[in-house]
């Protein structure tokens, strides 16, 4: 029997890891081609991929200081939201109602 000859760790990690590197690199550039070409489809451009604000205007064709965002609210605190809530129920009368069992149970 022959001695077996020591095999050196580059001799396996090195092709390993370049391996990865190169699968990396392929795989980023598929996908960024696949997005440039979705959003020259689209029309797309930088602005409104970074800003879902400008996106919104865009899509609903608000104008820029017109959105729910910088509206100013109808009430003013919560304070008076939950007054107006209790006013429109009545937490004292109710009644009680069985929950609808399944056939299962």
């Amino acid at each position: 029997m022959s001695a077996r000859k020591p095999t050196s760790v580059a001799a396996y990690a090195l092709p390993f890891i370049g391996f990865m590197i190169a699968g990396w690199f392929g795989l980023a550039t598929v996908v960024q081609s696949k997005r440039d070409v979705r959003n020259a489809t689209r029309g797309i451009d930088l602005m409104e991929e970074l800003d879902p604000m400008e996106r919104m205007r865009r899509r609903y064709g608000l104008e820029g200081g017109d959105t729910a965002a910088t509206s100013k609210p109808e009430i003013s605190s919560l304070e008076e939201e939950l007054e107006a809530t209790l006013k429109k129920i009545n937490l004292k009368d109710f009644e009680y109602m069985p929950v609808p069992r399944t056939d299962d149970e």
